[in-house]
């Protein structure tokens, strides 16, 4: 239910992979238009399921990068 920047996202994998994610942040001006946020309401999932949800990006991002190193 929180709002992550994409630089933030970028450096979170970067962090836990331990390798450097090629990434241009402002390398090319914003277009007429383009939004600087998008984020969703968490709300109809946690009136879906409830409020389980409970690992964080972090967590999550850490499971999902050990499972893939797995498959390679």
């Amino acid at each position: 239910g929180e709002t992550v920047s994409l630089r933030e996202l970028v450096e979170l994998l970067a962090e836990l992979s331990g390798r450097p994610v090629p990434a241009r942040f402002g390398a090319e001006a914003y277009r007429p238009g383009e939004p600087f946020v998008i984020a969703g309401d968490p709300e109809p999932l946690r009136e879906l399921v409830g409020n389980r949800l409970t690992t964080s990006l972090r967590e999550g991002l850490s499971r999902l990068l050990a499972q893939s190193a797995l498959l390679m």
